[in-house]
């Protein structure tokens, strides 16, 4: 399902804020769901949520819908604890 999400997210090129706070949403539940704070935090934070926060600025998309704390290549650095949008 993670790989799936990912997939939307890499080919998904819409500009509109609302779209992808309804992306953000699905990451966030994935996240929560399929043990992203555990087992499956390396692929959450190296992958899905770093192609989320990655296409959040190539689209110029409102920096509110980034999946905070991250590091310098868009990795997600925290524990879950996800801000609500709009931050």
């Amino acid at each position: 399902m993670a790989g799936d999400l990912l997939q939307r997210i890499h080919s998904n090129l819409s500009t509109g804020s609302g779209d992808w706070a309804g992306v953000r949403t699905e990451v966030t539940g994935a996240y929560a769901s399929q043990n992203g704070s555990g087992i499956n935090y390396v692929y959450f934070s190296n992958h899905v949520i770093r192609e989320f926060n990655d296409k959040i600025t190539d689209l110029n998309l409102p920096t509110g819908l980034y999946l905070s704390p991250f590091d310098a290549g868009f990795r997600y650095t925290g524990t879950g604890d996800f801000t609500n949008f709009p931050a």
